[in-house]
């Protein structure tokens, strides 16, 4: 599917964002721009600490407001500005319309309350005043048993056998790959349109992770949701993305079709991070990338990934790449690409 063909469910334009450190501050993202479609399955990838999640955390308003400076850009769902909302406007949308799944299943559950306890707060949450939006207050016994019977519900959607064991469990009580999809539940329990997956089944066995990665395919595709997969594995991109987004040191480098991006990367540092993965045959280890992201205190004056390319020219060095149009829903931020 491609972005020029239908209005974007999500679309970042030009975000900037910066932290401000004790040493000063630190220009994190810079000019990242993204969309994602209804339906669609996106892939956004790159090193550790290239901005990645950040950039999603800044789309669900889950940065801290003291440390944190958008300096420029625009968030946009379905036309409006997240930006621009005010903090309950926008927790209509996020959470509810756009929901978020993260990577560590530990820590995204509250030990102290059993699942359906959790669940039941989230389906309660939707559709009650801010006053019993809380655990702590309570919900009607007729809201919190409609709750319950949602929450059974999709916890079988998910394939979790026995939903009403879970409901009654704590966290430590499940497997990892249990509590993974307890998330997943939650987040598509309110039946959002646009799903965020930050590393999903990561921390899991390479079996259960395969598994939580099919589940996510066919829940996606059964529901007609966008999902937006934020990963460094490029083996799980190549294998359920429509279409892949490559950021380094809080920049996009490239973007194209799945298919394309790996049959021709353009950007040298695709081309890097293609030649690390390791290859099950054909003998000899993976390419790897010298040198490390640069500092974000420090920002370079033209690309980024300069003081690593062993291509980069002095103008690469000076002079910030915008993206250019190398093919069909093609773009690279490269000088070196005509």
């Amino acid at each position: 599917m491609l972005t020029s063909e239908v209005a974007p469910l999500l679309e970042i334009r030009e975000l900037g964002l910066e932290f401000s450190r004790f040493s000063g501050k630190a220009r994190v993202l810079d000019g990242v721009s993204l969309s994602v479609c209804k339906g669609e399955k996106v892939g956004v990838v790159g090193e550790t600490g290239c901005g990645k999640s950040l950039t999603m955390k800044a789309v669900m308003g889950l940065l801290p407001t003291r440390r944190t400076t958008v300096t420029g850009g625009e968030i946009l769902y379905k036309g409006q500005n997240l930006l621009g909302m005010n903090l309950s406007a926008r927790r209509r949308i996020t959470g509810k319309e756009v929901v978020m799944v993260f990577q560590d299943p530990n820590g995204s559950l509250n030990p102290v309350f059993t699942i359906g306890e959790q669940m039941e707060d989230i389906l309660g949450w939707s559709s009650r005043e801010p006053a019993r939006r809380s655990l702590r207050f309570g919900l009607p016994k007729a809201v919190a048993a409609e709750a319950r019977r949602r929450a059974a519900g999709v916890l079988a959607q998910v394939g979790l056998a026995d939903p009403e064991r879970i409901l009654n469990s704590y966290p430590f009580q499940l497997s990892g790959g249990m509590r993974q999809r307890v998330l997943i539940a939650m987040a598509l329990a309110n039946q959002p349109e646009l799903l965020i997956a930050d590393e999903p089944g990561t921390a899991l066995d390479v079996t259960t992770q395969a598994q939580i990665l099919r589940l996510l395919d066919d829940l996606v595709r059964a529901r007609g949701i966008a999902i937006l997969m934020i990963t460094h594995n490029l083996g799980v991109v190549r294998q359920v993305t429509d279409r892949v987004y490559v950021m380094y040191a809080g920049t996009v480098v490239e973007t194209a079709p799945t298919e394309r991006l790996f049959a021709d990367p353009l950007h040298p540092y695709t081309q890097g991070l293609l030649a690390s993965v390791p290859r099950l045959v054909g003998g000899g280890l993976s390419e790897g990338i010298d040198g490390s992201v640069p500092d974000y205190l420090s920002p370079l004056p033209g690309c980024r990934f300069a003081p690593r390319c062993a291509r980069a020219t002095e103008r690469c060095h000076q002079e910030k790449p915008v993206p250019r149009v190398a093919g069909e829903a093609h773009l690279v931020a490269c000088h070196l690409v005509k």
